[in-house]
């Protein structure tokens, strides 16, 4: 019974990881944590947990134990690894990559966890959650790569020093990419890519999402005092991103805040006059809220959002939750 209580709070975290946007590195989210979001944000959205299935991992001496969750109840398999590495794989568990921490090879396993082929592979991959596409960084992060589950190439994109990037899921198409890079190239990657270069600036932190919108700070490479946050929309066949300043915002940024975009939001914090405190803001068609978080400013490179609603976006740290409203914390 202890087990499968740990199983259910496992698929508490897996099923709040698919809200969570993709990003290369993430801090550990605790189990009760991550089961009390799945929980609230589940009846805020009228979802309940193993509506789909769900796999996740766990690390054994010589490979991995995978845990496939559903309503039909939970299978396990054994995948066999031949040295330290990472796995990667679709959230529903439909097919499995592994690749080693050094060296230049890449397995891949089928949903049963049995070996079907090996190739030689030496960047960092990343399945998307629906597994259509795989990201393939080069290990300087100079250039980021689009592929299929076979490994051959659909797009790519050259820029300096990879520093977000974001799968974007559209229904009945098949998975985007979205790459960021701090010299100011922003790339949308399919089988039709997009890439757009910002003149004179470099991007600190960034993100979007799959209805073009894009949210970024900056600062000029002439003048690394002069900061700036400023929302974009893409529309096709635009040789430049339309975008405008969020000039309300005077808060010095340091090298990296949460920023994300929702249903026409973008939500950012930033650092307030206080060390113990940030500042939530939410834009919406050109009207600013702003909401004060007990979060130090030191924690705040460390903070992730998950957005609920338009209007409602979920704040944690390794320490705290908290559902923040455009009105006030929750």
């Amino acid at each position: 019974m202890r087990r499968i209580f740990y199983l259910i709070l496992f698929a508490g975290l897996s099923w709040a990881g698919l809200l969570i946007p993709v990003q290369k590195v993430s801090p550990a989210l605790p189990l009760q944590v991550s089961f009390l979001a799945n929980l609230k944000t589940g009846l805020l959205q009228g979802q309940y947990p193993f509506q789909t299935k769900r796999a996740y991992h766990q690390k054994e001496e010589n490979g991995y134990i995978v845990y496939k969750l559903s309503a039909e109840g939970i299978k396990q398999y054994k995948i066999q690894s031949p040295a330290n590495g990472y796995l990667t794989y679709p959230k529903d568990g439909s097919y499995f990559l592994w690749y080693p921490v050094l060296g230049n090879r890449v397995i891949f396993y089928d949903a049963s966890g049995n070996q079907l082929w090996e190739k030689q592979e030496s960047r960092y991959l990343q399945a998307s959650p629906n597994g259509d596409v795989i990201l393939a960084a080069a290990g300087d992060e100079s250039r980021v790569h689009l592929l299929n589950p076979s490994l051959e190439k659909i797009a790519d994109v050259e820029g300096l020093l990879h520093i977000y990037h974001r799968f974007l899921i559209q229904p009945k198409k098949q998975t985007a990419l979205c790459a960021i890079f701090l010299g100011g190239t922003i790339a949308y990657l399919a089988e039709k890519s997009e890439k757009y270069f910002l003149e004179n600036r470099i991007i600190k932190s960034g993100t979007c999402n799959a209805a073009g919108a894009l949210l970024y700070t900056s600062s000029q490479k002439s003048n690394f005092q002069s900061d700036k946050i400023e929302w974009c929309m893409r529309e096709k066949e635009q040789e430049k991103l339309p975008c405008q300043d969020i000039a309300i915002v005077k808060e010095k940024f340091p090298g990296k805040i949460p920023l994300e975009v929702y249903q026409g939001t973008f939500f950012f914090m930033a650092p307030s006059s206080n060390i113990e405190n940030v500042v939530a803001y939410f834009f919406h068609e050109k009207l600013m809220s702003k909401i004060i978080l007990p979060i130090r400013k030191s924690q705040l490179e460390n903070v992730r959002v998950v957005p609920i609603s338009q209007n409602m976006f979920m704040v944690y740290t390794e320490e705290a939750l908290y559902f923040v409203h455009k009105n006030g914390i929750l």
